[in-house]
């Protein structure tokens, strides 16, 4: 049975895609599983060995710092670092506990994030060149959320931006605006005018930005 117990253990190491290493609580290494190979320069025979002496494709070198603290606080801890070869991996490093609660080292684990820091980096300099264009316009805009009543007619409009020449043109600061609803920024009587225009182009297109 405990042939058993440590075949399974082994496969699921060797399955494991996240790259995990264990240490004890001198930080050496226990168990790492394959992917821990992608950052740490580990071979089969670096068991026992400190963690100190292997190195690694981390351009930051706390980890062993980081490990430390999470022994003497018994906290999780978790950051991003770059590696080398222009990676980016969530490290966590956790206390690893035995099944009676006791502290046995610390468990690493090391996720690739790079597509998503990809995504996130495309997605900022996209609202950046977004933000650039609508408040270096000539004209004056706003975006608008539509406000509807139970029966589905617009009632309301509420400003989700304006760019800077509509704050020159009206004499209006968005910082006080945004957020706010087209009743409670004119009169009755000129919501009133504008709003049939305002609900003719929401039925029409949905989301809409007002000049």
């Amino acid at each position: 049975e405990a042939g058993m117990i440590s075949s399974n253990l082994q496969n699921l190491i060797n399955s494991a895609d996240i790259g995990t290493v264990f240490l004890d609580r001198s930080l050496r290494v226990v168990l790492f599983t394959p992917a821990a190979r992608s950052v740490f320069n580990l071979i089969p025979a670096d068991h026992g060995r400190p963690l100190s002496d292997i190195t690694s494709r981390l351009e930051d070198n706390s980890i062993l710092k980081d490990a430390k603290t999470v022994l003497e606080q018994l906290s999780r801890l978790e950051r991003e670092i770059r590696t080398t070869d222009g990676r980016t991996l969530l490290i966590r490093l956790s206390p690893y506990r035995t099944e009676d609660d006791r502290i046995q080292g610390v468990v690493i684990s090391m996720v690739d994030i790079t597509e998503r820091k990809q995504s996130e980096q495309a997605i900022r300099e996209s609202e950046e060149k977004y933000r650039t264009l609508f408040d270096t316009m000539a004209e004056g805009y706003a975006l608008c959320g539509i406000v509807r009543d139970a029966a589905g007619q617009v009632i309301d409009l509420n400003y989700l931006d304006m760019n800077r020449a509509l704050e020159r043109q009206t004499g209006f600061d968005r910082r006080t605006v945004i957020g706010r609803y087209l009743s409670d920024v004119f009169t009755k009587d000129n919501v009133a005018r504008f709003m049939p225009v305002y609900a003719g182009a929401a039925n029409s297109s949905g989301p809409m930005v007002t000049p």
